[in-house]
């Protein structure tokens, strides 16, 4: 189809074009009624990408979409699509004026589609389309043929390539059915679209900004959604406290080989994420350098009590921690959540009396732990402590314990204390929880006094836990005594 053919289709879609033409004048109340208008301005698509457009793009884009959309043969199909034009003309025109641009539609010849595609970069015909495919969406009858073939033809003329009407397609359905995971799933980690000017289409959305990336995160405000980001190989610390935003989500993210997360002032939630190794070194030497700007610290060398992530208010769902390894904590947060998440393979290499995972006022539901193992440092210390979750002020329930262990080492000689814990709750609910295969374990036993539990309770409830070959034997002085599930703790 060429462009002649295009126009002929054109105007047999426009059914309603006699009906303008008769009476261009009295547009607002013949094309579309004025409760819509008002409607309309009640309700912009906030944050369109014609609010940063010229007048020129303005006029042609609602031209072309005016010209698609009339249908007198079905005046609510009619009304339904003026109404969702003029949600669009809204965002940057409070007065909502239609009537120039219903003069563009009426002009539709070979001539004008030339300098559409002359007047439309990449990106214009990109928002354009899931616009016009939106209207199409709305006749529930279907696309008649002639104005498929029409809308077809004119993309092609547009250059889009059979994938960017693809997405197109995609984009606009998850609009049509209101259904943002659908519409998330469409962004990719190269995608250069700027997903920002879709946001305002949905009715529960709660973002201000969408990125698929980190590389600028710290500059943005409001509520900022990442999404489907990969990254990799990032030997430093992503510093959170430099971000503006008031919170941060991360969805459906990979962090492989990375150092971890710190310092956030707002709140951060992962979810669907995915965390995969991370970058461990405890040599001896320091030094300090900045990379993008100042959202990251690097630290080359730093011999610290390394913790992966750390910080107050982050939420972690339905994430995965795998092959994690660390000398303090993988994670160290108060006023925090999990919940649906795996820990895999997690380790913690001479800790210095401490947990693998650390919750003040926390809570943590439907978790697996499996394979998770400490073991503390060989510091010269009277009194050994430390395990794999140690919670304050919360609950931990439904959660599975599989073949986790704590190990306690010390150089102090005779008379050392050891005081390990699978799970060390502090005013904490403790319920419908399963260890199985997990085990205390300390340094040579003989003249050290050993009391572990696999769950340590103080000031804590718990309720119908399940132990599964467990163990964590106490000693006295190298008498073996009996090995206890649960117990209070000091």
């Amino acid at each position: 189809m060429d462009a002649d053919q295009i126009v002929t289709a054109l105007k047999q879609v426009m059914d309603a074009v006699q009906t303008l033409e008769q009476a261009s004048t009295q547009t607002s109340t013949k094309v579309v009624d004025e409760k819509n208008i008002l409607l309309a301005k009640q309700y912009p698509i906030k944050g369109h990408y014609l609010v940063d457009e010229t007048e020129i793009v303005r006029e042609y884009y609602i031209g072309f979409l005016l010209a698609f959309c009339n249908n007198i043969s079905n005046r609510l199909l009619e009304q339904s699509r003026m109404y969702y034009i003029c949600r669009i003309i809204a965002s940057y025109d409070s007065n909502v004026n239609l009537e120039k641009y219903v003069a563009q539609s009426l002009k539709v010849d070979t001539k004008t589609i030339y300098h559409l595609v002359q007047v439309f970069d990449s990106d214009a015909a990109t928002y354009f389309s899931v616009d016009l495919l939106i209207l199409s969406m709305m006749d529930e009858s279907g696309i008649r043929k002639r104005g498929y073939e029409a809308i077809s033809d004119l993309f092609q003329f547009l250059r889009m390539s059979k994938s960017d009407v693809r997405k197109a397609a995609q984009i606009a359905k998850s609009i049509i059915e209101q259904d943002f995971n659908s519409f998330l799933g469409n962004i990719n980690a190269t995608d250069t679209t700027n997903y920002n000017y879709f946001l305002g289409y949905f009715s529960d959305n709660e973002y201000t900004a969408i990125v698929n990336s980190i590389a600028d995160i710290q500059r943005l405000k409001g509520s900022v959604l990442v999404v489907n980001a990969q990254i990799s190989n990032y030997q430093e610390y992503f510093e959170l406290s430099e971000c503006i935003a008031d919170s941060i989500t991360f969805r459906n993210c990979s962090f492989v080989n990375i150092k971890g997360f710190r310092g956030n002032k707002q709140k951060v939630v992962f979810d669907g994420c995915r965390f995969e190794n991370n970058y461990f070194d405890v040599s001896e030497s320091k030094s300090k350098s900045t990379f993008w700007g100042s959202l990251v610290t690097k630290y080359e060398g730093e011999k610290e009590a390394y913790v992966f992530i750390q910080g107050n208010g982050i939420v972690i769902k339905n994430t995965t921690f795998s092959d994690i390894c660390v000398s303090k904590s993988i994670l160290d947060i108060a006023e925090g959540e999990i919940r649906e998440c795996k820990f895999i393979n997690c380790k913690g290499i001479e800790l210095p009396c401490s947990y693998l995972f650390q919750l003040d006022n926390g809570k943590i539901a439907n978790s697996t732990f499996d394979n998770c193992t400490m073991v503390t440092s060989r510091d010269n210390r009277s009194s050994t402590i430390g395990g794999i979750l140690a919670i304050t002020n919360g609950y931990v329930k439904d959660c599975e314990f599989d073949k986790c262990s704590a190990g306690g080492e010390s150089g102090y000689g005779s008379y050392a204390e050891f005081k390990m814990q699978i799970v060390r709750a502090k005013n904490t609910k403790v319920e419908k929880n399963v260890f199985n295969d997990c085990h205390c374990t300390s340094d040579n036993s003989s003249n050290k006094r050993v009391k572990s539990y696999i769950l340590g309770l103080k000031n804590s409830s718990e309720n119908e836990n399940e132990f599964v070959q467990c163990s964590s034997h106490h000693y006295s002085y190298g008498d073996i005594q009996k090995s206890h599930n649960t117990g209070e703790i000091e």
